[in-house]
Order: structure tokens, then sequence, then C-alpha cells
């Protein structure tokens, strides 16, 4: 059987490397001139950059961990330290797990609002529909206030009420009130314990990731190769004028629906066009110092900070990050999807007047500083996406097309959630999937 995957991130390469494995003539389409997507990195002068964010691969799912650890071969494990600068300080990450870091006023206000809201939720108060008022029912009004609320505005760029609270009902955990009790009288806790430690490629960056599982199937991967048109032929497709059975599609639903013949009805094109995501873009700062700061990532949710919503210290990950006696920053700034690539002169400006304020850097220490833009980075899940991504996906599915990956489904999926949902999804035997 001849099957087309359209798209080389991290979805289209497994979905590729699984069928190959199991002898099906497969060929996969990217249009970018190597594979990666938003796993991709760049190595500039021997400063790597993470051309989609600070990505590190830990999962709840063991086997799965145990898969993408052992592709790469020699990952670096670490353990997590991570800090929110709050206003003038670090405050330890998870936010609930550093009261005590806060003024005693903050502290106050936010072991207070917690404990309200927790005693809220056992005493059946519901879960809202929308993102702000959930946070204030999980976290309560202090944590809201200082922490919360900021951070997400900055990183959504969106009225956080009008954005569905069903994306992050599962994703986020509740700190138990015993470790929020402690934290906020500085008692040791930890927070977000999966991610406690993680690991990363020791060379080559997070794409390192992405080729381990391409290693052996380059011939079956076309690079520079725009998807243009997809046209349903009887029992197939053709792909570009080539004849396949079947298809796996790992694209963003926009620019696939913009390829399909017979096009979707209007109704369908309807909800495509209602969906909504985040840009991204990275400013990495490559540094001429290795004694930079201990941190593997740090929280900036205050627009005082500079635009940027988080900022990695690549060099942490692996020793192979930067050259000998250097380091790096890199900045997150997420912006209104479709809305078209920021100044990047002026964002890396921004960026490094940010992180000189901070304390973080000088400006003798820069060597450099270099941008990379995402068109697609964050689906955002507003209050009627459940039921327009519902239609989207049962039309395309009818047609034929089995559809996997972040963007191909809109769904706030990691690297290790991509693959167990790519196992999951090819784990019958394929001629049975429609």
């Amino acid at each position: 059987m001849k099957v087309a995957v359209l798209g080389g991130g991290i979805a289209g390469v497994l979905s590729a490397r699984t069928l190959a494995d199991r002898g099906y003539d497969v060929h996969l389409f990217e249009a970018a001139p190597r594979i990666g997507g938003l796993c991709r990195s760049d190595v500039v002068d021997g400063f790597v950059h993470d051309v989609a964010g600070g990505h590190v691969l830990h999962s709840r799912d063991q086997a799965v961990l145990t898969d993408m650890t052992a592709a790469l071969g020699d990952p670096v494990r670490t353990r997590r330290n991570t800090k929110i600068f709050y206003r003038d300080r670090y405050v330890k990450y998870p936010f609930e797990n550093g009261l005590a870091d806060l003024p005693p006023e903050h502290n106050l206000e936010c072991l207070q609002g917690y404990l309200e809201a927790h005693y809220a939720r056992r005493n059946g108060s519901p879960e809202p529909a929308n993102f702000r008022d959930w946070i204030d029912w999980r976290f309560g009004a202090g944590m809201a206030q200082h922490f919360m609320v900021p951070y997400n505005e900055k990183i959504w760029c969106l009225d956080l009420a009008s954005i569905s609270s069903q994306w992050c009902s599962g994703r986020v955990p509740e700190a138990p009130l015993d470790d929020v009790l402690k934290a906020s009288l500085g008692m040791d806790s930890e927070g977000y314990k999966h991610q406690l430690d993680f690991y990363y490629p020791r060379h080559g960056g997070f794409e390192s990731l992405v080729t381990a599982y391409a290693r052996g199937i380059e011939h079956r991967i076309r690079t520079s190769t725009p998807v243009t048109e997809v046209v349903r032929d009887g029992t197939g497709f053709e792909v570009n004028g080539e004849r396949f059975e079947r298809i796996i599609n790992t694209m963003p639903l926009r620019p696939l629906f913009d390829t399909l013949e017979p096009a979707a009805p209007a109704a369908i094109r309807e909800d495509i066009d209602g969906l909504q995501h985040l840009s991204l873009t990275t400013v990495l700062v490559a540094l001429d110092r290795a004694d930079v700061a201990p941190y593997s990532w740090v929280y900036t949710p205050h627009v005082e900070n500079g635009p940027m919503n988080r900022i990695t210290y690549l060099a942490s990950y692996s020793p192979e990050n930067a050259p000998a006696g250097c380091s790096s920053i890199l900045a997150e700034v997420t912006s209104v999807g479709g809305s078209g690539q920021p100044d990047l002169e002026t964002l890396e400006r921004e960026v490094l007047a940010g992180l000189e304020a901070m304390g973080m850097v000088k400006s003798d220490w820069v060597r450099f500083a270099r941008s990379a833009f995402n068109e697609y980075a964050y689906p955002v899940h507003d209050l009627g996406f459940s039921g327009r991504i519902a239609r989207v996906l049962a039309w395309v599915e009818a047609q034929g097309i089995v559809t996997l990956g972040r963007f191909a489904r809109y769904s706030y999926v990691n690297s290790d959630q991509v693959y167990a949902m790519v196992r999951d999804a090819l784990a019958d035997d394929f001629e049975s999937l429609a």
C-alpha cells in the first residue's frame, strides 16, 4: 500500500517511521528544506537555537519516555531549576510552591485566596467554562492577580474570558493543599513532579529527536516539496498529481483545506476559518559568558519585563548547545496568529532591553541576537472551539484522511503526547482506519 504523509514535524516523521517499519510504501512531503516542524533547531556559530521555544522531553507515560530517550541514544538528564521573575525577585516555580519568596502581604493574599478557592471547590463550586474565571476557581484571587492572569494575558494576547477552560482542565495539575501551606511557610515542596527531571538531546538541539526517528527512512522523505493539491479519487487520493491509496495528514488544518479537492462544504469552511492560533517569535541571545545563571527556564509574567513570557537557558540543557565559555538565552514572544511577522529588529531590541533591566545580561556580554518566526505555535481553544473542531475533524475523517499532530487536530499536545497519539492511532491494522 502506497501512503502519503503530509508534513515533516514530529507527528509526520513518527507516522512515516511506524508505517515504514511495517512494510508500507511511505512517502513524506515537507515544504521546508528540512524536517523538524515545531521541533526544528538551527545551529549558528556553535549556538543551538530551538526555533519554536525551549522544548524538553518528559512524560507521564513511561513507555513513551523509554522509547524516546532510547531513540536519542545519549540524552542529557537534568533536574529542573525553574523560576518566575516576580517584579524584582526570583520566585520558585510553580508559583504556588514559591509563595514564601513573595513579599509577605502578597504571600498572605495568595494563601488566603487559595484556601477560599480550595474549600469552595470542596463544597461543590462548579468548574467555570471560561479560562479567566477558571483561574480564580482553581488558584484563588491572590494568585490570579499576582501571577496567573498577567502571565496568561501575556501569552494568549486575548481576553482570557473568551478562552475555554477545557484546554487546561486536565493539563494543569492541582497543587495539594499541604504543599501550598508548606510553601507559604517556607518549607520546601515540589510541584509538577512529572517534569521535575527532563531529558534533552546531547547534540544538535531538540530537532535531533525528529532526525533520530527519520534515520533509515531518509529516502522516503521529500523536503522542499509543498503539498499544493490533494484530490479524492475514488478509493484513493492524488497528492500533487501522484496516486496514493491512503493519506496521513500532520499539516495544520487551514493549509490542508486550501489543498483539498473537492472543496469542503461552506459550513465546514466557516468552522475552519473560525479556528484561532497563536504565532511565536523566538529570540536567541548568544552570550560570551558561561556563568550567566543556574536556571533551566524563567517565566517573565509582567509587561515591564519586556515582551517575552519565558526565557530558556539552553546551555543548561546540554553542554553542546553553546561553544566553550559561552551560553545563551532563548526568549519567547507570542502574537495573534494571522497578524503577520512582527518587526524582528524592534523585537530583538525590546527583548535585550528587558533582559538587561532584569539584570540577566549586560550589553557587553552579547555576541549576537537572532530571531525566528513560527506562524503556528499554540492552538487557541475559544468558547466555540469544541463544537467547531468536532465538525471539522468528522468531515476530514469522512474523506478517509487520518489526521495527527498538534495543528492537524488543534490539540495542545507536546512531543511525548504526539508520540502517544501516533502510537495509538496506528496501533491497529492501518487498512481498517478511516
